[in-house]
């Protein structure tokens, strides 16, 4: 009967103490346009800087605007911000970029923003404990 009552109260405070905990989060959400046009479709890849312990993050780019908030938010701290804009190549688009490949609906994306914005950006984003949200605006040019 204790061995019972021992994994019962052990479970429940479990339970009970397993909210939200971890890392401290804020959502981060703007705009992003490339010579004065929103990006229509791409991402943002959040490089984390040394001393912020968090996961490599994509924010996706859908008409210009990007979002990423609630449990999808950022982790606080210091990013490198790569910034990508694709256009979709599918089979038989006349580059042979699907050559040999027959998996209907296969597609690859094509990069259409110069390195200084993706591969080699230096743009970088600090995300401040306690910021709670973060809005900002890219105009890339």
């Amino acid at each position: 009967m204790q061995r019972w009552l021992a994994v019962t109260v052990l479970g429940l405070m479990c339970y009970t103490g397993c909210g939200r905990s971890g890392p401290e989060m804020a959502d981060f959400s703007g705009t992003v346009t490339y010579k004065g046009e929103p990006i229509k479709d791409g991402s943002i890849k959040m490089i984390p800087e040394s001393g912020t312990i968090a996961p490599v993050t994509p924010v996706q780019i859908k008409d210009g605007n990007f979002s990423a908030t609630g449990e999808r938010g950022i982790i606080v701290g210091k990013y490198r911000l790569e910034f990508h804009s694709y256009q979709r190549i599918t089979e038989g688009a006349g580059d042979g970029a699907q050559e040999g490949v027959d998996i209907p609906g296969m597609y690859m994306n094509k990069e259409l923003l110069p390195e200084k914005y993706s591969a080699k950006s230096t743009e970088m984003l600090d995300i401040p404990a306690g910021s709670g949200s973060v809005q900002k605006d890219f105009k890339l040019e």
